[in-house]
């Protein structure tokens, strides 16, 4: 994942944080302990890339009036991230933002201790996982009913084909992405810019219909009727290898062909195959599971606390590696 994306995780996630709270390993926690003190919050997410982001700011103390806005970066971390037992040279990028260049390796062992005055210190670890190569990747068109619109949709249909080590309990994510070219300078509306923007390609991360992909868990009729839905944070789609554990295995991930109401040529699509830690995994799984959970954000069921692994503190650490691919050529 790019660094962008992983200043969106953090952002985001922190702000989730600040609304629904959550315990570190437990579903019960003492809303006193937020009530009492700030707590420091990290999200860091290491990879085979050559840079790693370290995001850190306090969390507020729930008893006062504050938004998230007014979340304090902290500037005066003093950060420990050791690769191997190899202590890394640790540089600040902006306010609360501090990055390491160092090379990763998949079975690197990740080390980050960091404190503050004022705030204490946390702790936490990781090892950066195998990469797992999509072996082919094929493209077609299908049509599916769907039941809001009462007709057939057309989508597009990405088949990524990989193995699954059967040694190991592995934790992956899938997303789709597609970018196309205007046939002249275009306007693109964003909900949140202001105006539309003047643009020569778009780039999009697709939503996929899971209703074709076992391993997504679609949700069933009833499951919607509860007011349960199945959107994943950021079109960054989890799932682990219970069901195909050493097996070679073929998914198939519908995603709509909207992106041609733009009148956009050259259109590519690509698909991007992650392993992710089991931290990294529940994590996301925890933001899944709030979100999409229609009876609690009404107060008809308790919202799921959002996992961390940061001790004495709050957040993520949560390694990965990446493989993408375009499909393969007919």
């Amino acid at each position: 994942m790019k660094s962008t994306s992983n200043y969106i995780v953090y952002v985001v996630a922190v702000v989730v944080v600040l609304a629904f709270t959550f315990s570190s390993c437990k579903d019960q926690f003492d809303i006193n302990v937020l009530r009492e003190s700030p707590k420091m919050v990290v999200y860091c997410f290491p990879s085979t890339a050559d840079t790693t982001f370290i995001n850190v700011s306090r969390s507020i103390p729930v008893q006062q009036k504050k938004i998230a806005d007014e979340v304090k970066a902290i500037n005066n971390a003093r950060i420990s991230y050791r690769i191997n037992r190899q202590e890394q040279v640790v540089r600040q990028k902006r306010s609360g933002q501090y990055y390491v260049t160092s090379l990763q390796r998949p079975g690197d062992q990740i080390d980050l201790a960091i404190s503050a005055d004022g705030i204490g210190s946390v702790y936490a670890s990781t090892t950066i996982p195998k990469e797992v190569p999509i072996a082919q990747l094929k493209m077609q068109e299908v049509r599916r009913y769907d039941y809001e619109s009462g007709r057939a949709q057309k989508y597009i249909q990405m088949q990524p084909t990989f193995t699954d080590d059967a040694v190991s309990d592995d934790y992956y994510a899938v997303s789709v992405s597609a970018k196309g070219y205007f046939r002249k300078n275009g306007g693109l509306y964003q909900g949140y810019l202001p105006t539309e923007i003047a643009l020569d390609s778009a780039w999009f991360r697709m939503e996929i219909n899971s209703k074709d992909e076992p391993l997504l868990k679609p949700l069933s009729d009833l499951d919607s009727n509860f007011g349960f839905e199945s959107g994943s944070y950021n079109r960054f789609y989890i799932f682990d290898d219970k069901q195909i554990n050493g097996q070679t295995y073929t998914m198939h991930l519908n995603v709509s062909d909207w992106f041609n109401d733009y009148q956009l040529k050259n259109i590519k699509y690509f698909t991007e195959l992650y392993c992710i830690t089991r931290d990294y995994y529940l994590f996301i799984k925890s933001l899944n599971d709030a979100a999409n959970n229609g009876l609690a954000r009404v107060g008809l069921a308790q919202i799921s606390p959002i996992y961390s692994n940061i001790v004495g503190g709050i957040g993520l650490l949560g390694a990965y590696t990446v493989n993408r691919k375009e499909p393969d050529k007919r």
